[in-house]
């Protein structure tokens, strides 16, 4: 007889305990982002629980973790996570603005098998990228603002990892390389950061309704239907001005921090999974010598009709 996913999830968790190191803030945070990716609003404006693909499929057994980690220290998931508040979960609720989304979206005519970029925001500002290609590229460190809400504030220069302390070994060695002790990391974290701030341009590869809330209530939504067309006249933009740099592009790559080494970490696509429902994709501009803070600056892409199409909510 075959047993149930969530059961065999269970069972593999209880042979590899991973999060009984975690403090009951870090485990809530980390139930609320796990929460906050098995959540999806589809394209009829209702939320839905999707294990369709291996993000689904990965964030529900990490959930299965997570209620079995409450369980084992608390006796009781529901209880717990109520006494903390599940009220404070950042799900997506204006609904009125979703409607009209969902409206738009179900007659917007999108080839699965043609690369198409998204980026959302306020028709005051996607206008002036269609029509004249004037946008703004921003420096990892502006992520870093309080006044963001939780889809967009994020520390891009510095990641945390929450390795288990069981499988982290750390020496201290003296100048001629012999070892001299163990070292723990203090609150059992370590914290990667890069050296130099980073100009980073961040689209979507999906056409959500939730996304349209969760950046700042977007009110339209900018559709790159020729990509190569499009990062071709950006990046021709970027370098006139600024040829002291070197461009990468990938899509963002979703990290545990329970499971990153700073081996496998990688400075400029890493992000924590909190945000990978957001399935992003990234332009980045590294200066070739380390400078510790940028400045946003403007460029001109010239008219975007010919490679993009303005969704207006």
């Amino acid at each position: 007889m075959n047993e149930p996913w969530y059961v065999k999830a269970t069972i593999e968790y209880r042979k590899d305990r991973y999060m009984d190191h975690l403090s009951e803030k870090d485990l809530f945070q980390r139930a609320k982002d796990i929460i906050l990716n098995c959540i999806q609003i589809n394209r009829n404006g209702k939320i839905s629980f999707d294990t369709s693909d291996d993000y689904g499929q990965f964030f529900w057994v990490r959930f299965s973790h997570i209620v079995e980690e409450y369980n084992i220290r608390y006796g009781d998931f529901r209880k717990k996570f109520d006494e903390q508040n599940v009220h404070g979960l950042e799900i997506p609720k204006n609904f009125q603005l979703i409607d009209k989304v969902c409206e738009q979206i179900n007659r917007f005519d999108s080839n699965e098998n043609i690369p198409i970029l998204y980026k959302y925001g306020k028709l005051t500002y996607l206008n002036d990228y269609l029509e004249n290609g004037k946008l703004r590229i921003s420096p990892a460190s502006s992520y870093n603002d309080s006044s963001l809400n939780h889809a967009m504030k994020d520390d891009e220069l510095n990641f945390t990892s929450q390795i288990h302390p069981s499988k982290l070994r750390m020496e201290l060695l003296d100048k001629d390389g012999n070892f001299k002790s163990n070292i723990k990391p203090l609150e059992r974290k370590l914290v990667f950061k890069s050296t130099t701030d980073f100009y980073v341009f961040c689209l979507s590869r999906i056409f959500s309704p939730r996304l349209f809330v969760d950046f700042d209530n977007a009110d339209g939504c900018l559709v790159i239907k020729d990509v190569a067309k499009f990062i071709k006249r950006f990046t021709e933009s970027f370098y006139k001005n600024n040829d002291n740099f070197f461009g990468l592009l990938d899509n963002a790559k979703y990290v545990d921090p329970l499971f990153t080494t700073i081996q496998e970490y990688d400075l400029y696509f890493s992000k924590h999974f909190r945000y990978a429902y957001q399935r992003e994709f990234r332009i980045c501009f590294v200066p070739q010598k380390d400078i510790k803070q940028l400045k946003t600056i403007e460029l001109q892409l010239g008219c975007l009709n010919d490679c993009c199409e303005l969704i207006k909510i």
